[in-house]
């Protein structure tokens, strides 16, 4: 399969040209580099602020250096695209709402899992994995024993 590229003149050398291919390198592009112009790979370009749009929209915000890791991992590879995981992050924030924190899972193991395609359809309603329900029910019931 050929690559798609996109030619970006600039005077190859310059200033303006060096910063540039060094933004794109960090986000994901290949950059290839002759005499006159930039050609640019932009066929799964991820946004240039895509660890901040992950982190602030995921719902447990713990271990941010090792999730950030395991994302740009995911990232370099470039066999997902960021609008993919963007999307089942905002999925699983709804999912999430009202839910116990221990519930949730760390967002390194959300990648690291391949989470973005779970179906969110096996979380319960009351926001517990399935299963959860039971315990909660005998706690409620040790609760209400002990409580009188």
């Amino acid at each position: 399969m050929q690559k798609a590229f996109d030619v970006i003149s600039f005077v190859v050398g310059s200033d303006k040209a060096v910063e540039l291919m060094r933004v794109l390198g960090e986000v994901g592009f290949e950059i290839v580099q002759n005499h006159t112009a930039l050609l640019v790979r932009s066929d799964n370009p991820w946004p240039p602020d895509w660890a901040e749009r992950f982190w602030w929209k995921y719902p447990r915000r713990i271990g941010k250096a090792g999730a950030l890791r395991k994302l740009d991992t995911i990232r370099k590879a470039g066999k997902v695209p960021f609008e993919k995981i963007e999307s089942a992050v905002m999925r699983y924030a709804e999912i999430a709402v009202g839910m116990e924190a221990k519930f949730i899972k760390h967002p390194e193991t959300w990648l690291s899992k391949g989470c973005w395609d779970d179906d969110s359809s096996v979380i319960a309603p009351n926001g517990h994995p399935p299963g959860a329900s039971v315990f909660d029910l005998g706690d409620n019931l040790r609760r209400e024993v002990r409580d009188g």
